[in-house]
């Protein structure tokens, strides 16, 4: 199948940034629109985004977007806006004000991109903003659900977006070693999609590709290796740019679902995990970014500082576009005259 270079640009925990973004195919913001989640708040970052110059733009929220999880806020929301209560649905209706807005709230979507050439990409993704529980923030969730929230990712999923990281993955911070989540990194495992895009912490920054020990136990797969991808302009302040595309001879991602691809007409249980893997063994190496933006974190002693976005040129398949059917039905001659009348009639 043909394929084409698509650009992703990716970001999260802007609170309340409006960064200057480069025009891509699709925009990935991972979280973090707001410091507190208010209408305000939300709607300037929405504005933002809406001058994007992005195809197709995924949104996922974060902990501190608190008004787009409903239940939190009803229960917690008085200790954030005590003054004044916001309206969470009206804050939610945000999100799904631009027809290039694709918001997902621990969901999957069969996402297309059309380009001008009449052809398209197709992207099954997965986005959720959930996290670790910790104090009174949004999305939270406890240990003892992480496998069962995290089970829910497809396994055909292309993209990933979390607003936190996998354990182990981009989750260094500086209160403790590892912030990610084992549950999660174990679903990544099998899933093995081609990008995983997280934000939360924000000393994480940075891009690594991981390489799946393939011969390992069916539904266990493990690392092989994990390279860690270094920023190659890091005098600009502008873009950190990774080149995954086949015309990358050093970071050419190997995820091709293709190989090894089945029988479409044959029989499989796709429940289980011998299945789970047929025409998945392609599926080698996931390339992990944290695309926090905000490098500091509150109360930002020695003043705000910044990471740069991250922009992601990776191969997807294309397929061409159906021409549309043209009307073949002869012309009678009764509407024949009857398009005369009309020219007559317009003209006097």
């Amino acid at each position: 199948m043909a394929t084409r270079r698509v650009r992703l640009v990716c970001i999260s925990d802007t609170h309340n940034q409006t960064p200057k973004l480069p025009s891509g195919d699709i925009l990935i913001h991972a979280g973090d629109f707001s410091n507190q989640g208010t209408f305000s708040e939300l709607q300037k970052t929405i504005r933002w985004l809406q001058q994007t110059q992005c195809r197709t733009k995924i949104l996922v929220c974060g902990n501190h977007d608190i008004t787009c999880d409903v239940p939190f806020y009803a229960q917690h929301g008085g200790r954030f806006h005590n003054k004044k209560i916001e309206d969470p649905q009206r804050c939610i209706d945000l999100f799904y004000s631009d027809p290039t807005f694709i918001y997902l709230n621990h969901e999957a979507k069969d996402v297309r991109i059309d380009f001008d050439d009449d052809t398209h990409a197709l992207l099954k993704v997965f986005g959720s903003p959930y996290s670790p529980a910790k104090g009174f923030w949004a999305f939270g969730y406890d240990p003892e659900t992480a496998s069962q929230l995290w089970s829910q990712i497809p396994l055909g999923a292309d993209l990933v977006i979390t607003h936190a990281p996998a354990k182990g993955h981009r989750d260094r911070c500086s209160t403790r070693d590892t912030a990610g989540c084992d549950k999660l990194l174990a679903a990544l495992s099998q899933v093995r999609p081609k990008i995983f895009v997280c934000g939360h912490i924000h000393e994480g920054y940075g891009v690594e590709i991981v390489t799946w020990d393939l011969s390992s136990s069916i539904g266990q797969s493990k690392e092989n290796s994990v390279r860690q991808l270094e920023d190659q302009a890091p005098e600009s302040k502008k873009l950190f740019v990774v080149d995954l595309s086949s015309r990358s001879r050093d970071t050419a991602l190997q995820n091709d679902c293709s190989i090894g691809q089945i029988d479409p007409e044959s029989e499989i249980d796709s429940t289980s995990d011998i299945n789970s893997e047929i025409g998945r063994r392609g599926k080698a190496q996931t390339c992990i970014v944290n695309a926090a933006f905000m490098a500091s974190n509150w109360p930002h002693k020695d003043g705000k500082a910044f990471h740069k976005p991250v922009v992601i040129d990776i191969d997807l398949p294309i397929l061409q576009n159906p021409v549309p059917p043209t009307d073949t039905t002869p012309e009678s001659s009764s509407n024949k005259q009857a398009d005369r009348s009309d020219i007559r009639l317009l003209d006097g």
